[in-house]
């Protein structure tokens, strides 16, 4: 939530090809030596691709497992946290939406975090705080950002669970209690589903949508469903006060706090639930600049908890069988994704006769190739998802079938970018902060 500049310049952009070329020629240099090299390379890329292709195969079995309903045990009293930095359009739908959840426990205090707004939310909150003396603004103070601003609540949120929700997020009204009735069922922590309100906004938002709901609903769900690794993203989650306080709260070295405390709540022992039914609605970025700046912020925390976390977690007392294999694949592989922008050099040599394939049967090719099939089987059991749940399927979402390889491709250049400033050179923390622009579709809630 830091507002700074841009992830990249026009200007650095020539830079960033320069360095790729150089790359890209150190990679191709043993392939003029040995033919054979590349037919190691292509097969390496190849397995990798296969083993993902199964994987999310098998996220669309397990995606039709029913989520497990919660058996709500003794109310727990609820704390919840909310760093603000700048979101004077949609903080009155936020927080009427959590003054209006129907958890039967008391929700005794609404923390709300100045991440150092220059807007109009303060004056937003303030008049909302004199109606409703739970919501306690917590004055800016050390440095800025979110994940600092998190970290400030420590000492004051000492409700029996904490709660932390972005500024710019919804609650649907139930979405507390079933957390609380998660925790009270035997999860130390809970995330829901979060989903786009401004999917009809245009082309952009509209990929974006179909995106994070397969994620969320499919991808994210099916891997806890199946025991794997149960990623926290979303904007929201809850967890228990002991819990958090025996982790640490969080580190502000790591951008994307929540993915690295995902990690290290599993590889300490703690059970962590996603549950799809939980869900919560967030603005989507209108622009291709922003949807950029974000998903290089999101990969290169990524990175950051990757690094810190794949170690511990191939040494973890606690994670056994598919769960530590499924953790140890999504936290290397998010490491050498980037490599696989080196995959089109493979492809331009292939087309050029240079390069003689992958040492694999062509039955492999054939199942590593049928990926490009699973966003348009995800979309359609996304309908069907939808359907079983009584909400509407937004079907805004299907020109994401074709547009799904141009978005990849654009996201691979993020990736790759991330990548570099992260291990090559070492680039502080660089991102800026989006406008939100308040759109909501008239159906964001069925």
């Amino acid at each position: 939530m830091e507002r700074l500049e841009s992830p990249m310049r026009p200007a650095e952009a020539l830079g960033y090809v320069g360095i790729t070329l150089a790359i890209v020629t150190l990679f191709a240099l043993p392939g003029v030596l040995t033919p054979i090299y590349w037919r190691v390379w292509a097969t390496l890329f190849v397995v990798f691709i296969l083993l993902g292709t199964i994987r999310y195969y098998l996220s669309i079995l397990y995606s039709f497992r029913r989520p497990v309903e919660p058996h709500p045990g003794r109310p727990l009293s609820v704390d919840i946290v909310v760093p603000v930095l700048d979101e004077a359009r949609v903080l009155p739908r936020h927080v009427r939406s959590i003054l209006a959840q129907d958890h039967p426990g008391p929700i005794r205090a609404i923390y709300i975090v100045d991440a150092d707004c220059r807007d109009a939310s303060l004056r937003i909150l303030r008049r909302f705080a004199a109606r409703d003396p739970r919501i306690v603004i917590v004055e800016r103070g050390g440095a800025p950002g979110k994940v600092p601003a998190l970290n400030r609540a420590r000492g004051l949120a000492d409700a029996d669970v904490v709660g932390f929700v972005d500024a710019d997020v919804s609650l649907a009204p139930d979405l507390v209690r079933r957390a609380v009735a998660h925790l009270t069922s035997g999860a130390d922590a809970v995330k829901g589903r979060s989903t786009p309100v401004n999917k009809r906004q245009g082309l952009m938002t509209a990929v974006i949508g179909a995106e994070r709901d397969i994620r969320e609903r499919i991808e994210y769900y099916s891997k806890h469903a199946i025991g794997g690794f149960t990623v926290l993203t979303g904007g929201h989650f809850f967890i228990r006060r002991e819990v958090l306080d025996r982790l640490g709260w969080f580190d502000e070295g790591i951008i994307t706090e929540d993915m690295d405390l995902a990690a290290r709540i599993q590889i300490e022992g703690y059970h962590l639930v996603h549950d799809p039914l939980m869900m919560a609605y967030e603005e989507a970025p209108g622009t291709l600049r922003d949807w950029y700046a974000q998903r290089y912020r999101w990969y290169r925390g990524w990175l950051q908890g990757s690094r810190r976390n794949l170690g511990p977690a191939l040494m973890s007392r606690h994670l056994r069988g598919f769960h530590l294999m499924d953790t140890a694949f999504l936290l290397a592989s998010t490491l050498i994704a980037p490599l696989l922008v080196l995959y089109y050099v493979l492809v331009v040599l292939k087309f050029m006769g240079i390069s003689p394939g992958a040492m694999v049967p062509n039955e492999v090719h054939l199942i590593a190739s049928s990926i490009s099939l699973f966003t348009p089987l995800a979309i359609l059991l996304m309908a069907y998802h939808e359907r079983r749940v009584g909400r509407r399927f937004p079907w805004v979402e299907l020109p994401a079938i074709v547009l799904i390889l141009p978005y990849l491709l654009l996201y691979s250049v993020a990736l790759w970018q991330a990548f570099l400033d992260e291990f090559v050179l070492r680039r502080p923390n660089r991102y800026r902060k989006y406008r939100r622009s308040g759109r909501v579709d008239h159906d964001a809630f069925d």
